[in-house]
């Protein structure tokens, strides 16, 4: 990955901008440096009223316009950068939800000393829990099924 410079950062803000103008909402791209496991990361916060158009269910739509953005910016021979597209704080407050149903989850397991199936989930959505449980040494993470059905476990850790 190459470092992060601003001339990139105006082409994929204009990119954005531009796909969100054709696909008919009217909005506003916000650009900030986030830190995601200690390194920069560019998040393009689009703020528009027809959000649910451009988050799609699940978060689907939204995933489809990052990926489309990150095809665009290759075909442009533009620096891969690292950077994540959300829409009014959709991915930054699920990214907190899930943390909390993790943390809430483990207290279960620990309570009740018995596994627990979480619903289906995305990769992405699965990784925030593991990565939120990773330190928990009172419980263990797997996934388990095939996608789109593919969900996680949360276990009590064996006491060998």
């Amino acid at each position: 990955m190459s470092e992060i410079n601003e001339q990139t950062i105006e082409v994929l803000k204009s990119m954005v901008d531009d796909l969100v103008l054709k696909m008919g909402v009217s909005a506003k791209t916000v650009v900030k440096i986030d830190k995601k496991e200690g390194e920069d990361i560019v998040c393009l916060n689009i703020e528009a009223d027809e959000a649910n158009h451009l988050i799609g269910q699940r978060g689907n739509n939204l995933c489809a316009l990052q990926h489309l953005i990150k095809v665009f910016l290759k075909r442009k021979g533009e620096a891969e950068i690292p950077f994540y597209i959300d829409v009014n704080n959709y991915r930054q407050e699920k990214e907190e939800h899930l943390q909390f149903l993790a943390r809430d989850t483990a207290e279960k397991v620990n309570r009740i000393n018995k596994e627990i199936s979480l619903r289906p989930m995305t990769a992405y959505e699965r990784r925030i829990v593991h990565m939120s449980l990773a330190e928990d040494e009172r419980v263990e993470t797997e996934s388990i099924g095939e996608d789109p059905n593919r969900k996680l476990v949360v276990k009590p850790k064996s006491s060998c």
